[in-house]
């Protein structure tokens, strides 16, 4: 992880790596990488590396930084920094590329010799003991479904309580949108019903009829019906002239004018309007928000 104290104050910083050093100390492997600390939170580290120009200068115990560079020409004054130390010394190298390869030469042949060296405590050891031991230790089970619910639910509560405002408008909002949905299906659904697909026009009572003309699936479903049935012929198909019903018959019986071509395209001009109509009150209704300065 990427620890990030930029912005707090002393005793947060501090709070939040003495969080991470008492999680290492429940069995949890705590990798992260943090920028020029200050001295109290530097000693907390257990084991650190240094990096320079993508090259790894040290790696070890928080305990060995100052010998190990002191060793090669950098002393660290009595009341310095060590943190503000390791990095003035990683700039000094980093502008000296001789020493800088000579440090990464030295750590990479620890590196091996260290590797070789617990390989070969590794497999002397009895591992047989270790389970052993590892399980005089139990892991901390973690809280309930039913803790965590109960919890989580009064953080919400307070967090409702202290700023009621907030709580408010989120309540509003999501309630205005639910209305919203449930207004708008409620809408289309009385459209399609009254577009004269699925019931007659003529069938509907007076008090409803008004819809029709305000129903874009009605003016888009007389358009598919005229296109499709005018002049259309259905005859038998044991070659007699018998045609029991014409697609003009059909158009008369569900009321749909055909006599000229104004018939199918007033269906048009009626969807070209109501496009138009919708495009200018959401303009209107764009030109109203107000823009942030």
């Amino acid at each position: 992880m990427t620890v990030s104290l930029i912005g707090l104050d002393a005793s947060t910083a501090s709070n939040v790596m003495n969080c991470l050093k008492d999680l290492s100390r429940r069995g949890r492997t705590v990798i992260f990488s943090i920028h020029q600390p200050r001295s109290s939170i530097f000693k907390i580290f257990d084991t650190v590396m240094f990096m320079c120009k993508g090259r790894c200068v040290y790696h070890g115990s928080i305990k060995d930084v100052i010998p190990y560079f002191a060793r090669h020409g950098y002393q660290c004054e009595p009341y310095e920094n060590p943190a503000d130390y390791v990095l003035d010394v990683l700039i000094d190298v980093s502008r000296k590329p001789e020493i800088l390869i000579r440090l990464n030469n030295l750590y990479n042949i620890t590196h091996v010799d260290l590797s070789a060296l617990v390989h070969r405590q590794d497999s002397s050891i009895n591992h047989e003991n270790i389970e052993h031991e590892r399980r005089k230790y139990k892991v901390k089970a973690a809280r309930s479904v039913g803790a965590e619910i109960f919890y989580l639910s009064q953080r919400t509560l307070r967090n409702a309580m202290r700023n009621p405002a907030l709580a408010l408008s989120q309540t509003l909002a999501s309630i205005i949108i639910a209305v919203a949905l449930i207004v708008v299906i409620l809408v289309l659904v009385i459209m399609m019903m009254l577009s004269g697909f699925l019931i007659d026009l003529p069938s509907v009572f007076i008090w409803l009829s008004w819809i029709q003309w305000i129903s874009a699936f009605r003016y888009a479903s007389n358009v598919l019906t005229i296109n499709e049935f005018q002049g259309l012929i259905f005859c038998l198909p044991n070659q007699t002239d018998f045609c029991p019903m014409t697609g003009d018959e059909i158009l008369d019986k569900r009321g749909l004018a055909h006599s000229n071509a104004w018939d199918l395209w007033k269906n048009f001009f009626a969807l070209t309007v109501m496009a138009l109509l919708l495009f200018i009150l959401a303009y209107i209704q764009l030109i109203r928000i107000k823009k942030p300065k």
